[in-house]
C-alpha cells in the first residue's frame, strides 16, 4: 500500500492493523455484528487484489541447517539426563517500541516482489530489552522483565574513562 505523502514509500501494514481498522470502521458505521477473521482478511486481499506480504527490509537468515544439525542433536542428548519439567529456556529480545511492521501487502498489479525498499522510520532505534524464560512443558512460565538500556552504551563509558587517564 502506498504513502499518500510519497510516491515511492510504502506504508507499513499487517494483518493485525488491517483487521482493527475494519473492526473500527465497522463500529463507525454501526455494524454490530461485523468480525474481521481470518477469513474476512482472504476475502478482502482477494476482492481489492492484494498480494502476498512482502518483506521491506532485513536479510535472511545466513545460518545453515544441515552444519547446525550434529550441535542441536548433541544438545538433545544432553536434555534426555533431564526431566522437561526442570529444562528452561530463557533468552533476550529487544521490543522496538517505535519501529514500524517490517512487512507490507502489495496490489497484484504492482508485480510479484519479495521486497521493496523501507523508510527510515521502519528502523527506528527506541527499544528496551525483555527477557523470557519458561520451562518445557509451559507449566512454569517466569514473567517477563525487561533491562534497562543504558543513555550512554558501555563502549563510548569505556573510551571517555581511557581518555580521562
Amino acid at each position: 500500500m502506498r504513502n499518500p505523502s510519497s510516491r515511492c514509500k510504502p506504508l507499513s501494514l499487517s494483518r493485525a492493523h488491517i483487521q482493527a481498522r475494519a473492526s473500527h470502521e465497522a463500529k463507525a458505521r454501526g455494524i454490530s455484528n461485523f468480525k474481521a477473521s481470518d477469513g474476512w482478511f482472504r476475502n478482502w486481499r482477494e476482492r481489492c487484489s492484494i498480494g502476498h506480504s512482502i518483506r521491506l527490509f532485513g536479510e535472511a537468515a545466513d545460518v545453515s541447517v544441515a552444519e547446525m544439525e550434529p550441535l542441536i542433536q548433541t544438545i538433545r542428548d544432553k536434555l534426555l539426563r533431564y526431566r522437561a519439567c526442570n529444562v528452561f529456556n530463557m533468552d533476550e529480545t529487544g521490543l522496538f517500541y517505535r519501529a514500524l511492521p517490517t512487512r507490507t501487502y502489495v496490489s497484484n498489479e504492482e508485480g510479484q516482489r519479495k521486497s521493496i525498499r523501507g523508510t527510515k522510520a521502519l528502523r527506528a532505534k527506541d527499544r528496551i530489552a525483555l527477557v523470557l524464560c519458561v520451562n518445557a512443558t509451559g507449566s512454569c512460565k517466569v514473567d517477563p522483565f525487561w533491562l534497562a538500556v543504558p543513555k550512554i552504551p558501555t563502549a563510548f563509558v569505556i573510551s571517555r574513562l581511557q581518555s580521562l587517564m
